[in-house]
């Protein structure tokens, strides 16, 4: 229930521009709930594995199943972030992804 109400606060943040506007560390606040969420639904994810496989009941297995896959993709985007993270540690706010470019020096001869 947890990464549920989070995602759906930072889907209307999104949606309503609101992250340019406050002016704090969106990325690093993002890192930190993807690691809980993907560590949370870990623990969630091992715990229907071993009931579906102990009992064989199909609603644990589609369980089992899709809590795994939110588990990866909460590594995706944790991985994501991290390296979003590192690329953005000199903007000047860090609010939103600025992809590294390469100065005009690399491209004299």
């Amino acid at each position: 229930m947890f990464c549920f109400i989070c995602s759906l606060i930072l889907i209307i943040f999104y949606l309503f521009n609101l992250v340019q506007l406050v002016p704090i560390n969106w990325i690093f606040y993002e890192l930190i709930y993807s690691g809980l969420a993907a560590f949370l639904l870990i623990a969630a994810a091992l715990t229907m594995i071993y009931s579906s496989v102990r009992w064989m009941y199909a609603v644990w297995i589609a369980a089992a199943f899709f809590c795994t896959v939110s588990v990866l993709a909460y590594i995706v985007d944790f991985f994501r972030l991290l390296k979003c993270m590192k690329d953005n540690n000199n903007a000047p706010d860090r609010t939103t992804y600025i992809p590294a470019v390469q100065s005009d020096q690399t491209y004299r001869s």
